[in-house]
Order: C-alpha cells, then sequence, then structure tokens
C-alpha cells in the first residue's frame, strides 16, 4: 500500500493543484483525469464543474481554455 502523496501521479496533481486552486483533482482506476469545483454559486450554476481528459497535459489545456484571458486562477 502507498503512503498518500507517493502515487505515480503526484507530482503532476500537485501542480494542477497548485496552478488551479478553485478545481479538485483525481485520477480514475482507469487512468482518466478529472478536474471538479463546486459547489458553485447561483450565478455560476451555467459553467463548466467537470473536466475530464486523458493526461494531466490534456487536462491542463482543457483548463486554460476555460480561463477567462488566459488566467490560472480565475474559476
Amino acid at each position: 500500500m502507498r503512503s498518500a502523496g507517493t502515487t505515480p501521479h503526484a507530482a503532476a496533481k500537485a501542480e494542477l493543484e497548485r496552478d488551479f486552486p478553485a478545481w479538485r483533482f483525481l485520477v480514475s482506476d482507469h487512468r482518466r483525469w478529472w478536474a471538479l469545483r463546486g459547489p458553485l454559486p447561483f450565478d455560476q450554476v451555467n459553467e463548466v464543474d467537470v473536466v475530464d481528459a486523458d493526461t494531466p497535459e490534456d487536462l491542463r489545456a482543457r483548463l486554460l481554455r476555460l480561463a477567462p484571458t488566459g488566467s490560472k486562477t480565475a474559476l
């Protein structure tokens, strides 16, 4: 059994958490990467709150496309 923070994806997850603090990240048992945020305030209820990708790099790219004016922390 691995201790916390020693998974093969720990470094990539830590970078995503640092760069996108409004989001929570997980890797499924099928190795799919997920970003989740919420609950969203009422005025943001129609905004994207779940993003998934095959790799942490793809997930980062998708999150960057969502961020207004390229800001990584605006979401």
